[in-house]
């Protein structure tokens, strides 16, 4: 056999290895190549490639270097070893190899690659001397227009992107990035009446991601759901498209699912701390106080300055009942600009520790930006509760249901301001009305419980206890409140279980006053 035979044998057989992702096994054919032609470019440039998808860039740098030091021109060469680079982290010495790469080869796909290393580096401003190529391709303007959209610099990516446009006015993507621009602008009626120009059955998943960015803004969050599906099921690398899965499927209730999707996000993303600030938030919701502490301190140790993640440690100190903490992080976190996340954080705080009038003031603040948030105006309900404004805090709850005739929490906040203020009929009317809406309130079984109580039919009370336990196993109020039911009972040893397992949920001290009494109690 001839030597050429050989060679042409080993390469053949290393690109079937490499095919299959039998990386170490190609290398050592291609070596085997290079006995014969060690000076051979292309032998070279395989060799690099595959210690590049082995992960092993130091090794892998090697040879586009052998090649360079033979022809510092080779663009192969060059654009492997900027590969490298760009897998180490090293975007500077990316964009040095980069301009060389233009500076050999001034084709419109090496300048396009050179912006957006520019973008990546933050020195848009150095290309400056490409103006007027940049000008002249359709391509490169987008791509510029891109990377300044990137940089939440939108009027900048306006004005490069209509020049793009005027050169190829059909380019489906410049329309694209015009939608994504005026989404962030949130201007929606215009990102929508562009984006209803585009192609309805398109399967671009960046089109299947803005229907369901579009779903979620008209609150179709299991369309939502099915659209940012579609688009992962066509580009299952692209880290926004779980985020915002995860996203519907909070907003849709569906928790577990949710949880999911952002740990896929931030597996692929891991220094996008919003994603792993969303999953945070996610188990701050859920009452998994353990886990939110662990992804903020996380984000807060690699970005200190993420407000948000600020907020969530503030609120997990006033969980602490550490109502200063929370008051100081909350304080340093308002600033210039309003941020209602930071103002109804910081009005809970207040309201704990008796500043009712400074957390009514940001709180009606927050109402005012945002009025058919009917969340906040829900909110503002409990302050009038905790301040027994309780007329104030029913004609809040009130206007609410006249917004949402279904809104869970508007019923619950009136049966406690009713039930506080000692006018039961109303309690129950609340009571039962929020359990028409929902059969599995636990609010509203505790609040009918608490009636029936004032009522002295206790039996009845403990049935409707019983069913809130059902559905909120884990309200210590709850059990507090059943172990007095049984103590009017006389049954004192039921009593005691009850106040048992609510001190075991929570053991601040009004439980454990609650159960030293019974444990008393059970030994006499």
């Amino acid at each position: 056999m001839s030597e050429n035979q050989e060679i042409i044998g080993y390469i053949k057989k290393a690109f079937e290895l490499k095919e299959q992702k039998c990386y170490k096994q190609a290398v050592e054919l291609f070596y085997k190549a290079l006995t014969i032609e060690p000076d051979n470019f292309e032998l070279l440039l395989q060799v690099g490639e595959l210690y590049y998808l082995l992960n092993n860039t130091e090794r892998a740098v090697q040879y586009p270097e052998q090649i360079l030091a033979q022809d510092n021109e080779n663009i192969p060469a060059l654009k492997l070893t900027a590969k490298i680079y760009a897998k180490e982290d090293k975007w500077l010495s990316v964009n040095e190899v980069t301009e060389n790469i233009y500076e050999i080869d001034p084709s419109e796909e090496n300048l396009a690659e050179l912006i957006r290393i520019k973008g990546k580096v933050d020195l848009l401003e150095d290309l400056e001397p490409y103006r007027d190529k940049i000008s002249d391709s359709a391509k490169c303007l987008s791509i510029l227009a891109n990377e300044y959209f990137n940089k939440n610099n939108y009027d900048k990516a306006q004005e490069l992107l209509s020049k793009a446009e005027l050169l190829n006015p059909d380019d489906e993507n410049f329309a694209l990035l015009r939608v994504k621009i005026l989404f962030n602008q949130n201007d929606l009626v215009g990102a929508k009446e562009v984006f209803n120009n585009l192609d309805k059955n398109s399967e671009n998943p960046e089109i299947l991601n803005f229907r369901g960015l579009f779903d979620m803004e008209e609150c179709n969050f299991l369309e939502a759901v099915k659209n940012f599906s579609k688009a992962i099921n066509k580009d299952k690398n692209n880290p926004i498209y779980y985020y915002n899965l995860g996203n519907a499927y909070f907003l849709n209730g569906w928790m577990k699912e949710a949880q999911s999707a952002y740990q896929k996000a931030i597996f692929l993303a891991p220094n996008n701390y919003d994603y792993r600030y969303s999953l945070a938030y996610l188990y701050f919701r859920n009452g998994n106080f353990e886990k939110t502490k662990k992804e903020v301190d996380v984000i807060l140790e690699n970005d200190g300055c993420h407000k948000h993640a600020k907020v969530l440690k503030a609120l997990l100190l006033l969980n602490n009942k550490d109502y200063l903490g929370a008051e100081k992080i909350l304080l340093a976190c308002v600033g210039d600009e309003t941020d209602d996340f930071v103002l109804s954080s910081l009005a809970k705080v207040e309201v704990e520790i008796g500043k009712f009038d400074s957390a009514e003031k940001h709180l009606k603040f927050v109402i005012e930006q945002h009025p058919d948030n009917l969340s906040y105006q829900i909110e503002l309900a409990e302050i009038y509760i905790r301040e027994k404004k309780y007329q104030d805090a029913i004609d809040v709850v009130n206007s609410v249901i006249v917004e949402s005739p279904n809104y869970v929490d508007a019923y619950v906040s009136g049966a406690k301001a009713a039930y506080m203020s000692n006018d039961f009929e109303l309690t129950k009317d609340y009571a039962q009305k929020v359990l028409s809406v929902d059969i599995n309130c636990a609010q509203g079984y505790y609040y009918l419980a608490m009636v029936r109580k004032q009522e002295d039919d206790t039996e009845e009370a403990v049935e409707c206890m019983r069913r809130a336990i059902t559905y909120d196993v884990n309200n210590p109020k709850f059990y507090a409140q059943m172990a007095l039911l049984y103590k009017s009972l006389g049954d004192n040893k039921t009593a005691f279980e009850y106040a048992k397992e609510a001190e075991s949920i929570d053991s601040s001290e009004e439980y454990r006053i609650l159960y030293r009494e019974f444990a008393l109690m059970n030994r006499k």
